[in-house]
């Protein structure tokens, strides 16, 4: 569904900076972003898609960021093998990897609560039988801790980054990696190709804002990062800004085409979401603040 990333370092003057971001990948659906206020727990913003209950990806107001992404092998993997949808009376999505984002962001402060509560609740509730699909959850914090834990069926690990940035493009590191390595090429190629363009330019700001680039500069590159239509410039295989891409299963549990549908940058220590309503190779990106 998504390439995601997260960077955390200091500034040449020993300011703390640390983003969360992703775009989301999807078919002709429609997304929501706001804030989810007077709960028993943190307050959040984020967003999701309109069938979707819960939140896809969001942050609180403690700035810790909670990031998803598809991670599976199951394909389809040609666009004849989508299977029929059945009629409903009306879109309604069950994701409980949504609940379980929300729970985390209403519930925790920092990745260090969230990682072991996340091990728990992700074999219960998104195990093999519960028609779940599998998935990266991307961890940040205001602190500088960055995590990430990857599942599928009743396959799960996590890693934490020390080094302060991490990347995927609906791709795994921890798990699957017999089975990557057998899906089709163009599975295989989107996701890389997304992955490293991602990394090496979080790698480049966690080198670069230590030695003086400034934080609107840093989020400027995030920004240009989230809207790199890949390799032919077309938005087609590899790139982060997807327009029409014809990839079936590389990066939902769909053959239909997908676009990007939004893109986010959470500033985790400004506790301020950017964001765009449409594909941000086209549209003005905006800023949602928690209310005073």
């Amino acid at each position: 569904m998504c390439t995601i990333g997260a960077v955390a370092t200091v500034d040449s003057e020993g300011n703390a900076i640390a983003f969360a971001l992703k775009n989301s990948d999807y078919m002709q659906v429609g997304h929501w972003h706001g804030c989810i206020t007077g709960g028993a727990g943190n307050d959040f913003m984020g967003f999701n898609t309109s069938s979707r209950p819960g939140v896809n990806s969001g942050m609180n107001e403690k700035g810790l960021a909670v990031i998803r992404s598809f991670l599976d092998y199951r394909g389809p993997f040609d666009e004849k093998d989508e299977p029929a949808k059945e009629q409903k009376d009306f879109p309604l999505d069950v994701d409980r990897r949504s609940a379980i984002a929300a729970g985390l962001l209403e519930r925790y402060e920092t990745v260090d609560e969230t990682l072991p509560h996340l091990h728990d609740v992700i074999p219960r509730h998104t195990g093999k039988g519960t028609g779940q699909r599998g998935g990266n959850f991307l961890l940040a914090d205001a602190a500088g801790k960055v995590a990430v834990l990857e599942h599928c069926e009743n396959r799960i690990e996590s890693r934490v980054y020390a080094e302060g940035c991490a990347a995927r493009g609906n791709n795994g590191r921890l798990i699957l990696l017999e089975e990557q390595a057998r899906l089709p090429g163009h599975v295989r190629e989107d996701r890389e190709t997304r992955c490293e363009y991602m990394q090496n330019a979080l790698d480049s700001l966690h080198e670069s804002i230590p030695q003086g680039m400034s934080k609107a500069e840093a989020l400027d590159s995030l920004k240009r990062t989230l809207a790199w239509k890949g390799p032919e410039g077309d938005g087609g295989v590899g790139s982060i800004c997807a327009l029409n891409l014809r990839a079936p299963g590389a990066r939902t549990n769909s053959a239909q085409p997908c676009s990007t549908r939004t893109a986010v940058i959470f500033d985790l220590i400004e506790k301020t979401m950017h964001f765009t309503r449409g594909n941000p190779d086209e549209y003005p990106w905006e800023t949602m603040r928690f209310p005073a």
